[in-house]
């Protein structure tokens, strides 16, 4: 999803330390802060970190002495940002698999999974699974392949993570609710121009 999207600075704080590369908490929410007193993205704040460090094409207005990291933690950090700039470069040659098995290789993730544990190997046959639904992508066009394989793995783990058993209503969107049986439902929004959409009603 970050490779897609690397401005998403949610999904960018989730996996910036997994597997661990010495980039901890605290890094994490001093870049966070940091980035939020610049007034740009993350994302935008890894750029600059990365520029300074290689020294080239760096913001002179911004040395590193304005960078509020420790010098480890800013190559942590560039070191990250290097390799989330080489997968999304991959993007656009790779078809969908490969590109999954650069990231899981790059990432280290492959690696931190397999820990000989039963927890580890029930995660990496997850991760295999992956792979072979990913497969059914490596087909389509590469700029198309990411995006609609993200689209419809996020609408298959919505409704994975459903718990029958709960005695509480369950919150679903209209789409990932297509086929699912309940005994009572009730959809808000059924309002003029809402549902359906007002951009339907313009063409047949």
């Amino acid at each position: 999803r970050l490779i897609h999207n690397p401005y998403d600075g949610v999904g960018l704080t989730r996996i910036i330390n997994v597997p661990p590369r010495g980039i901890g908490r605290k890094t994490v929410g001093t870049l966070v802060n940091w980035a939020g007193e610049l007034g740009v993205p993350v994302y935008a704040a890894l750029q600059i970190v990365a520029e300074t460090e290689e020294g080239a094409g760096a913001d002179e207005t911004r040395p590193a002495a304005q960078i509020p990291l420790a010098t480890r933690a800013r190559r942590a950090v560039a070191a990250f940002a290097g390799m989330l700039e080489e997968l999304s470069r991959a993007r656009h040659e790779l078809n969908l698999l490969e590109l999954l098995d650069l990231l899981l290789e790059r990432s280290g993730y492959a690696g931190y999974v397999q820990d000989g544990t039963e927890e580890g190997r029930v995660r990496w046959e997850n991760i295999s699974e992956l792979r072979t639904v990913a497969r059914d992508y490596a087909e389509l066009p590469v700029e198309a392949a990411l995006s609609t394989f993200l689209e419809e793995v996020a609408l298959v783990s919505d409704v994975d993570n459903l718990d029958e058993q709960v005695d509480a209503p369950t919150l679903l969107t209209l789409h990932a609710a297509k086929g699912l049986e309940f005994p009572v439902v009730f959809i808000v929004g059924m309002e003029e121009e809402l549902f359906p959409h007002s951009r339907s009603m313009d063409e047949p």
